[in-house]
């Protein structure tokens, strides 16, 4: 007995071992599964937004970097950027009107839509599609009617004396003037008026303008002494200093070549932006041959001006004046 104890003892002695054995192997596979799995995350793009009180995103005004911005909105920033500044030029000159100021405004706007479109992009939804295409098609619109127009304002503008004309009456179109001399816009026109009067020795002048509330003379007396001292006859020039705009500027002016009995072909000496609108009431006038003798504005106030016009000729077609 004591013998098959011994034995059994010994057994399960030698089993210790083994069974020890196979328990620590399972403690390192629960350690080893117990361990974190490295998982490789990919980077998710960060948005500018942040969680408002009720949990919806909000989003924060942040600007792109330039290398991040596209090619076309880059050329949109230059381009609008550049015309702003020549269109707000004539400010610096204490000159602003409604063309300056909504041609500048335009452009500004352009550039800051450029600027700042990836906002629009982040917010992308039907309504601001919406919003979105209505200001693309009202633009667009905008832009082809500018162009339009400026064709029929450059094509007047074009229409010069022919060579075999018979004879014409020069009339030039007053503006602003500074106590008793003209302004940089006037003396420009008056500088092709001296040209095409000394070319053509045989021909009548008539200066055409009023006297404003700001200005201490007539603008037609300031036009007639202006070209008496650049060596003019007074004799070949006609004032008339009732007129007010330029209805009135033909108008009037059509009165006084009939009581002076001067020839009714006339060529009208103003900027380029101006000639449609002076042939449109000339026509109005009853001239029927019209020839045009254009200077071309300086450049700072060209923008301003032309944007001005287009207002000017709106309301002529729209009123009738």
């Amino acid at each position: 007995m004591q013998t098959q104890k011994a034995g059994e003892t010994r057994e399960k002695t030698a089993d210790r071992p083994s069974e020890s054995g196979s328990q620590a192997a399972e403690l390192r596979q629960q350690r080893r599964r117990a361990r974190p799995v490295d998982v490789e995350v990919s980077a998710v793009p960060e948005k500018h937004t942040a969680n408002t009180g009720d949990g919806k995103p909000k989003h924060r005004f942040h600007l792109q970097p330039w290398r991040e911005i596209s090619w076309l909105r880059r050329i949109l920033m230059i381009v609008s950027g550049a015309l702003f500044v020549w269109s707000a030029a004539p400010m610096a000159f204490y000159i602003c009107n409604i063309g300056v100021v909504v041609s500048s405004a335009l452009m500004l706007f352009v550039f800051v839509t450029a600027l700042l479109w990836h906002l629009v992009e982040e917010r992308s939804s039907v309504k601001t599609g919406v919003i979105c295409t209505a200001v693309g098609l009202v633009f667009t619109a905008g832009l082809l009617a500018f162009c339009f127009v400026s064709g029929l304002m450059l094509k007047a503008s074009m229409t010069e004396v022919p060579e075999d004309s018979p004879n014409y009456t020069v009339v030039v179109l007053g503006c602003l003037i500074h106590d008793d001399q003209p302004s940089w816009m006037l003396s420009d026109r008056l500088e092709v008026a001296y040209r095409v009067l000394t070319d053509n020795p045989d021909v009548m002048c008539v200066v055409s303008g009023g006297q404003g509330d700001n200005e201490n003379y007539s603008e037609a007396y300031v036009m007639r002494k202006y070209l008496v001292e650049k060596g003019i006859s007074p004799s070949r020039i006609i004032v008339e200093e009732a007129s007010g705009n330029t209805e009135e500027n033909l108008l009037y002016t059509k009165n006084a070549i009939e009581l002076n009995g001067l020839s009714k072909n006339i060529v009208i000496v103003t900027d380029r932006f101006h000639e449609l609108r002076a042939r449109i009431w000339a026509e109005k006038a009853g001239f029927e041959n019209i020839y045009a003798a254009c200077c071309e504005t300086r450049p700072y106030l060209v923008v301003g001006y032309w944007f001005r016009e287009m207002f000017g000729l709106a309301r002529l077609y729209v009123f009738g004046r």
